[in-house]
């Protein structure tokens, strides 16, 4: 059934692309015999848009969404046309193909666009067909960041200029709230809510949705909370000692691999209270093994697994590592409470990895082989963390390893004594 299942899936994804293809090539006729029959290309043009409102009618769509579709065809197979292979192929769908479509159009470098065709067909780097459309966007997100930092910071300059506040009544007497801000801001909300929710105890009655939604209305309206309060905020951003140093305007990234520009963190780095823990990782970006002794991991060791792991780590579940338990793959005490044993899972995966027909191995730190109960075997494999020394941009040698260890508070030293240090 499952085979079929696949087969089915595929066979629609094919059928998607060859539908959009028809669609281009019924227009294209209409706007020939539009050139042919009165003269003047206007006539062509309007031809042609009689072409889609035809289409729009016979399938019940929109005409915006018919020319957006063949759109999305015409730009994958003129700017991409490996990824156009794998839609026609059956090997994808349209909405993975818009993914990472949007993504080639913030690039402004054609080589970069190039890079990433070549980056998102490879399986063993962005893996198109092996992603959920989430963890596709975030995976796009974060090379667009890297490879054109400058770019991303403008466009996060730009994108602030928009930021606002939507709201909408709904049914049964409720309604809805929309912020549109800047991700580390979101992340830090998101952060303050789940951790005074968890405050309030298992006495309190109500789920831990619900107590965030009441806590962000309490804070909001200004009930329940003293006035002029300040709230101390742990959020854990993952940070290039390059841009901190502002050697360069390498991106960083949220745990849940939302990137950050580098901008951003430097004004992060210098306001009071802030801590950044240093996670050591190889030239390859993979964290190296941290442990210690006991069941649970003490909250360095957590972090380090949060950071790796982004998400639980079920195939494509997107829960934020933040929410989900910190599992031992071989169940303690016959397996060490480190990182090549220690992993991401939401409460619901957790449970299902204790089912009699489910296995669960982690061979390498940051990749888990899934067996369940139809005998079959899923990956899931960690992304690396992006280093700034990826591609030969910048190496940093023992000096510097010395002065960012075990962790920098930027008033002790300065970010300038760091430079001062440096030589930069």
């Amino acid at each position: 059934m499952l085979d079929r299942i696949k087969a089915i899936e595929a066979e629609r994804c094919r059928l998607e692309a060859e539908q959009i293809q028809l669609m281009g090539r019924f227009v294209a006729l209409a706007r020939a015999d539009g050139n042919r029959a009165i003269a003047g290309r206007a006539a062509g043009e309007w031809c042609a848009g009689v072409a889609k409102d035809e289409i729009a009618a016979e399938l019940r769509w929109s005409r915006h969404r018919v020319s957006r579709q063949m759109g999305l065809a015409r730009h994958c197979r003129t700017e991409l046309p490996r990824l156009w292979e794998l839609w026609r192929s059956g090997a994808l769908d349209g909405w993975r193909v818009q993914v990472v479509v949007e993504a080639s159009c913030r690039l402004s470098q054609p080589r970069n666009v190039a890079a990433l065709e070549e980056a998102v067909t490879d399986p063993g780097r962005g893996n198109v067909t092996g992603r959920t459309v989430s963890e596709l966007r975030q995976w796009c997100n974060r090379f667009v960041a890297r490879a054109e930092p400058e770019d991303f910071e403008k466009r996060h300059r730009e994108a602030m200029k928009d930021r606002r506040v939507e709201t909408w009544q709904s049914e049964d007497g409720m309604g809805g709230l929309f912020l549109n801000t800047s991700g580390v801001n979101v992340a830090a909300i998101n952060a303050l809510l789940t951790r005074q929710a968890r405050e309030l105890g298992a006495d309190d009655p109500r789920t831990l949705d619900q107590r965030r939604a009441d806590l962000f209305m309490d804070r909001l309206l200004g009930r329940n909370h003293a006035e002029g309060s300040t709230v101390a905020l742990d959020l854990t951003v993952v940070v290039p000692a390059s841009a901190l140093l502002g050697l360069d305007d390498a991106p960083g990234r949220l745990v849940d691999g939302t990137p950050v520009p580098a901008g951003v963190l430097r004004s992060l780095a210098g306001e009071p209270g802030t801590l950044f823990h240093r996670l050591v990782t190889d030239s390859k970006g993979n964290v190296l093994d941290v442990a210690r002794l006991g069941r649970f991991p003490d909250p360095l060791l957590r972090l380090a697994v949060q950071v790796r792991d982004g998400t639980c780590m079920f195939p494509g579940c997107q829960v934020s590592a933040e929410r989900c338990d910190e599992d031992h793959t071989v169940p303690h005490p016959r397996g060490p409470t480190c990182w090549c044993n220690l992993a991401c899972l939401c409460r619901r995966h957790h449970r299902l990895k204790q089912q009699p027909n489910v296995t669960l191995r982690q061979p390498h730190p940051g990749v888990l082989e899934w067996k369940l109960p139809t005998g079959r075997t899923y990956v899931v494999v960690t992304d690396p963390i992006e280093s700034a020394c990826e591609g030969g941009a910048l190496e940093f040698d023992q000096e510097m390893q010395d002065l960012l260890d075990p962790w920098i508070e930027p008033d002790e030293p300065s970010i300038e004594e760091l430079r001062q240090a440096l030589g930069v």
